[in-house]
């Protein structure tokens, strides 16, 4: 019958136009999530970005201080060495007035002190 057909065939049209929506509705579940992965990818590697600016950061500011500690060695070296001559001065300082105590300075016409 006509009828039957009629109802078959809009049936088989139901049929089909869900299969198109389910269809549809997977490739815009696919495609978010397409979108969805890219988002995280590109926040990812704004992320790392990131991160590998802020370790030459921090790897610059080591080697920065390590020079400033290396220069304030290099400093410190240099005061023990000066230090270490003015404690030779006054060794030798000491020496000279020992010997002016036991010999007495005499002076010369022009008011030197010799020893």
């Amino acid at each position: 019958s006509l009828r039957g057909r009629l109802a078959s065939s809009e049936e088989a049209c139901g049929a089909m136009r869900r299969e198109l929506r389910v269809g549809e509705d997977r490739e815009a579940v696919r495609a978010s999530t397409e979108a969805s992965t890219r988002q995280r990818v590109e926040a990812l590697s704004n992320h790392n970005e990131v991160m590998r600016l802020q370790l030459r950061d921090a790897h610059v500011r080591l080697i920065r201080e390590s020079d400033r500690r290396a220069a304030i060695a290099m400093e410190a070296e240099h005061l023990m060495g000066l230090l270490g001559e003015v404690v030779d001065g006054a060794s030798d300082l000491a020496t000279l007035a020992d010997v002016l105590d036991q010999t007495g300075p005499t002076l010369d016409s022009s008011a030197k002190v010799v020893v």
